[in-house]
């Protein structure tokens, strides 16, 4: 039998998207999530498109990564609240804490303080750039500071953050897959245990290939746009005769060859090894070009993908989404649409909860 994650309490303290997101995978698995607001909220209910209702408290920035939470307001200055969360402590297998640097003393509510009221507990933070450094951060500056800002570009004028928010999307991984050694270790010791990340440690560790070319290559990467370093032709951009544009992957020799024969070009001694593609990477882009704009971009598709060649074409948001396999990977809960979970059997979730929805029955559950 597999684990039974309808047993498991999960306590959010958290706010914005690392945190939550990871309290969202719980939901998914069907734990019961109940999400900590102050009187204001978590402040991505304020993020709202310029389409989306003012008074909406549930925008669609927060309701992606908060279906399947109970939504209860405390107030940390208040001994009623405190006295009341130290009831959900004890009860919580999973707390999940994001706050500022100091805001967890202030509120009594660091690892040793939890751990004191709940030996059981598995306390999971994310900080910005560790426990011990009290700067602030959010992912914009991580990004810029570790280097993926200035490699996401054209050029060294030209240089762009992701537009998500890639850092605190990977810490959420980072940190989900922390949680859940957490729990394996705790089915053999029944004790909690500590786990943390940062966003500035996770930024730097998936910078990956970039980030070994410096350490042990002492190549300093550069902006390349869409391109590979490494790999010639692969993630470049080439329009077809309706100026579409498309992306081709290649990443071997064989593959290249493959590609020279379907185009009806002789492939030159010197561009035979990837190596030598790296440094005649204009040249080949050049003569590619000239010849994918002779056809449109589903002739191309159709033709590479007939040879078991890696092509795509680029793609809006809204065309990705409304593709007809992406219905197998999104469900609804009420009028909110969200990803599925990670488990074959679907675990219904509930919208997306209002400021506080849950805060009286909450209070009641848990008051002393």
């Amino acid at each position: 039998m597999g684990f039974d994650w309808s047993s498991i309490t999960v306590l959010e303290l958290a706010n914005v998207l690392a945190g939550p997101s990871v309290g969202y995978f719980y939901a998914q698995l069907g734990a019961r999530v109940i999400k900590v607001e102050s009187q204001q909220g978590d402040v991505t209910r304020t993020w709202k498109l310029p389409t989306e209702d003012p008074n909406n408290d549930r925008p669609s920035y927060f309701s992606w990564i908060n279906a399947g939470k109970e939504s209860v307001v405390f107030d940390y200055s208040s001994d009623q609240d405190k006295s009341i969360l130290q009831n959900i402590i004890a009860q919580s297998d999973l707390i999940i804490s994001s706050f500022k640097p100091g805001d967890e003393t202030k509120f009594g509510l660091t690892p040793q303080h939890l751990h004191d009221i709940n030996p059981k507990a598995i306390v999971a933070n994310i900080s910005a750039y560790g426990k011990n450094d009290q700067r602030v951060g959010y992912d914009a500056l991580l990004q810029a500071e570790s280097g993926f800002m200035y490699i996401n570009g054209n050029s060294t004028a030209d240089f762009h953050k992701m537009p998500v928010a890639l850092i605190d999307v990977l810490a959420g991984h980072h940190l989900i897959q922390k949680t859940l050694l957490a729990f394996l270790d705790r089915t053999t010791n029944s004790m909690g245990n500590t786990v943390d990340v940062s966003l500035w440690e996770v930024a730097l560790q998936s910078l990956t290939n970039q980030a070994s070319a410096w350490l042990n290559a002492g190549f300093n990467p550069q902006p390349m746009g869409s391109e590979h370093p490494n790999i010639v032709p692969y993630g470049s951009i080439f329009r077809d005769s309706k100026q579409q544009p498309f992306v081709i992957a290649i990443g071997s020799d064989h593959q290249f060859q493959l590609l020279s024969d379907i185009l009806g070009f002789a492939l030159p001694e010197h561009w035979i090894s990837n190596a030598n593609r790296v440094k005649n990477r204009n040249d080949i882009h050049a003569l590619l070009q000239n010849l994918f704009s002779k056809k449109n971009r589903e002739e191309w598709i159709q033709l590479l993908h007939s040879k078991k060649l890696p092509i795509a074409p680029v793609m809006t948001v809204s065309e990705a989404l409304t593709d007809s396999k992406v219905a197998a990977f999104i469900q609804k809960s009420g009028d909110f649409i969200h990803w599925r979970g990670p488990l074959q059997k679907e675990i219904p979730l509930a919208e997306p909860p209002r400021l506080g929805e849950h805060s009286a029955q909450i209070r009641q559950e848990f008051s002393s």
